[in-house]
């Protein structure tokens, strides 16, 4: 039987005391609904890490014990928390808990932090302070000050491999470190700092699959000794997985053939550290092969559309309020595009040609009348065509509709197999809403205790700062208020069906709203209704502050701002090398896993479009907010459109969840808010745009198609300056990517993973590649891609 220590006292001493992992004799079924989903991996600190039972368990108090090998665990006194001390023998290792005779396990990664000094040398103590911002400490200079010792401004930082970027702030100036030669295009027209913490790991373990043999999963292994492999949210015994030099075997479980859909997770480690993951779909106990299974609510086969509603279709005139006077610019209007227009646009079978299964609308809450806000040149105020103001949580828009629009807009939706997001803040509201007129103490302070302004102050202030004087930011720590507002985001679930949320300004959110909204859907929601309902969010920042959200109490994702960042500028310019977004998305797999859901985005409604950029109209280091209002964004370069369908190409190939911002889907241009928001257009498509489009369409459809695109293992194959070549295999399926954005043709030799030297290739058009003993041979034209294929 599994030996453990119910709490006697508030520590667990036996797995101290005895250093070994305890194993489970059989999978046991989990015991109700307790543990909602799969169970987030933890990663630890480098000293106490503090875990809420109530991020995983719908009823914390049901859990009596827990144990983790290697470490010393406490709880509080309410039971909630769970604190871990030290670090487990293995990079992953598993948490065990216990409930009467059912045991959970979620995986948790061993820290791998290093201290990283950073000195500024100042004998004659010329500054009166120093601070260091960036990647390190999320930008905020308010948690980086420097202490003055032995003629220096030190401070050690506790890092974990991979790159940061930072400045120094010197009484106040932010400039580069004098005392660090390296530096980075920071992709605005300026440069930052660079430090590379360096990585400890220099044979990597790493799995992928191979096949299946007599219900056993067949892996491929490299430099590999140990995997640790879970069934939904139990760990298999040692006797299921057996390890074998260069392969690997894994039994199914007798228990998944009684559930329609259920997952392993394989994590590989070696003794340097951990390597990549896998994450496996199971349809009744069967490794899912066929793609027309996938449905709507597998999350890595989700292609999402975002639209804003006023800017995307005009499905009835009728409700068109647009203010039309003077002191608002023509842009910052209401254009007239409503509920009822993205409906007709789901009916007549725009987004099935796009092989489009998730829509996310922008807000359709009631946002106030007349004009508001303030912008010099040209001098305008704007409206609230889009959505973010709002009066009402709870209250469709007039100008978009009503409740039975959006109720009709869901059920077509469904009946096209289409998850529907809404747009939802949570961060603040408009001064004219109720909640403000009666309760102005419920928002954060518009001043700080120096007389300055709280608006803007992105990182130093992020959770009090406003976004405008007349957007109060609510107080997200007050219990009344966060129980009123996360009934208000149940009620759409409830009432209407959505499928989720969209989370506006994550980052500037507490993690307790989050939580207790997370807390609240699923015991008001997704149990009673035995459906998942999808958050992801909206953060920009560093790896770390964006991972700190998601997790199983919080959203299951959020936007990858660092590989959109990183693409956008490696696909629209010339002399930035793949090397950078290779490092980008290795960090992606660092911090979220390589099968996550994070959101892979062409764009957004507050970033100029990329082919503003590649089409030439628009410069990095310029003011994209004021080029848009005051000059006309055109393409001028018409090969940024072959950029563009390459970007595309990488965004619905990698891990994660592609987001297709409207209009991308034809090449839109326009530079920044609000040229960026123009109204989509669906007819009269020059021959490139239609050309992005049909492009767009056939890697949707190729990703939905093939599961090494959706479930498939990742394999850097080639990486240079100008030319990115990879591969996804999924259980003998192996899909190659590569892309050459060079204005010349290349040949290249791809080296295949094992396992696949003596299998024939052919490229989309079906023309045969040639494998000679494993080396792909391939012949590329300049700025293009090709997808080439076993099968």
């Amino acid at each position: 039987m599994i030996k453990k220590l119910y709490k006697l006292t508030s520590i667990w001493l036996w797995l101290t005391l005895t250093g070994c992992q305890p194993q489970q004799e059989s999978i046991l079924p989990e015991s109700g609904r307790n543990l909602v989903g799969l169970g987030s991996i933890i990663s630890l600190l480098p000293g106490q890490t503090t875990v809420l039972l109530s991020d995983y368990f719908i009823s914390p108090q049901l859990i009596d014990s827990a144990a983790l090998a290697g470490t010393t665990l406490s709880r509080s006194a309410t039971g909630d928390t769970l604190f871990i001390k030290g670090q487990p023998p293995t990079p992953y290792a598993a948490l065990y808990f216990y409930s009467g005779d059912t045991a959970f396990a979620v995986p948790v990664k061993r820290s791998d932090k290093q201290p990283v000094a950073f000195r500024v040398d100042d004998p004659e103590r010329k500054y009166r302070i120093v601070q260091i911002a960036g990647d390190l400490n999320q930008w905020n200079p308010r948690n980086g000050h420097l202490e003055y010792t032995d003629g220096a401004w030190q401070r050690t930082f506790w890092l974990p491999p991979g790159p940061y970027q930072y400045k120094l702030v010197l009484d106040g100036q932010w400039q580069l470190d004098p005392a660090n030669p390296d530096s980075i295009d920071n992709n605005v027209g300026g440069y930052n700092s660079l430090k590379v913490v360096p990585d400890p790991l220099t044979d990597k373990s790493f799995v992928y699959t191979l096949g299946l043999s007599n219900n056993r999963l067949q892996l491929h292994t490299e430099n590999t000794i140990g995997l640790l492999v879970f069934w939904q949210n139990q760990v298999l015994p040692s006797s299921m997985v057996e390890l074998d030099g260069s392969q690997a075997l894994i039994a199914i479980p007798r228990a998944a053939s009684r559930q329609a859909r259920s997952h392993l997770r394989i994590y590989a480690y070696n003794k340097q550290g951990a390597g990549n993951d896998l994450l496996i779909p199971l349809a009744s106990g069967r490794p899912l092969l066929d793609p027309a299974t996938l449905n709507r609510y597998d999350r890595q086969a989700n292609i999402l559309y975002f639209m804003m509603v006023d800017r995307f279709y005009n499905g009835d005139t009728t409700n068109d309020r647009p203010l039309r006077i003077p002191e608002v610019n023509p842009k910052a209007d209401f254009f007239g595009g409503d509920i009822k227009g993205i409906t007709q646009k789901i009916h007549s079978g725009y987004f099935d040609s796009l092989h489009i299964n998730t829509i996310w609308l922008s807000p359709i809450t009631q946002n106030p009348l007349g004009a508001w806000g303030l912008y010099p040149n040209p001098r305008t105020r704007f409206s609230a065509y889009h959505g973010y103001w709002p009066v009402s949580w709870n209250r469709v828009d007039f100008r978009f509709g009503n409740a039975a629009d959006l109720q009709e807009l869901v059920e077509v939706a469904h009946q096209h197999n289409m998850n529907v997001l809404l747009d939802f803040v949570a961060n603040h509201v408009h001064q004219e809403h109720p909640i403000y007129q009666q309760h102005p103490d419920w928002a954060t302070d518009l001043y700080l205790p120096d007389g300055s302004l709280n608006t803007e102050r992105w990182d130093e202030y992020r959770l009090t700062t406003w976004f405008d004087v007349f957007l109060p930011t609510l107080d997200l720590t007050n219990p009344e208020l966060v129980d009123m507002l996360t009934d208000s985001a149940v009620f759409w679930v409830k009432e209407y069906g959505i499928d989720g949320f969209r989370h506006d300004a994550t980052k500037h959110v507490p993690h307790y709203f989050w939580r207790e909204l997370t807390k609240k859907l699923k015991k008001e929601a997704v149990v009673p209704q035995q459906r998942p309902v999808f958050q992801i969010g909206e953060t920009y920042g560093s790896h770390e502050l964006i991972a700190s959200y998601v997790n199983s109490g919080e959203m299951d994702a959020q936007f990858d701002f660092n590989v959109y960042d990183n693409a956008l500028s490696c696909f629209a310019r010339q002399n930035i090398s793949f090397e950078r977004l290779q490092t980008a998305v290795e960090q992606s797999f660092k911090y979220y896993g390589y099968h996550h859901v994070m959101g892979n985005i062409s764009g957004n409604q507050d970033k100029p479009r990329f082919m503003a950029y590649a089409g030439g109209d628009l410069r990095f280091d310029e003011d994209s907010k004021l080029a848009g209002w005051t000059r006309p964004i055109t393409v001028t370069r018409p090969e940024g459109y072959e950029r563009l369908k390459m970007f595309m190409a990488f965004n619905l190939t990698i891990p994660g969840i592609p987001v297709i911002y409207y209009g991308d889907e034809i090449g839109m241009t326009g530079a920044n808010d609000p040229d960026n928001r123009r109204m989509m257009r669906f007819a009269e498509l020059q021959p490139d745009e239609q050309d992005v489009k049909a492009t767009v369409a056939r890697l949707a459809a190729l990703r939905l198609q093939n599961l090494e695109l959706t479930y498939g293992d990742f394999h850097w194959l080639l990486v240079d300056d100008d030319v990115l070549a990879y591969a996804r295999s999924y259980f003998g399926q192996l899909t190659v990517v590569v892309f050459n954005k060079s204005p010349h043709a290349a040949s290249l030799l791809l080296p295949l993973p094992a396992g696949f030297a003596r299998d024939s290739f052919h490229d989309q058009l079906n023309t045969p590649v040639e494998n000679t003993d494993g080396l792909l041979q391939v012949d590329i034209e300049p700025d293009s891609f090709m997808i080439i294929q076993n099968h």
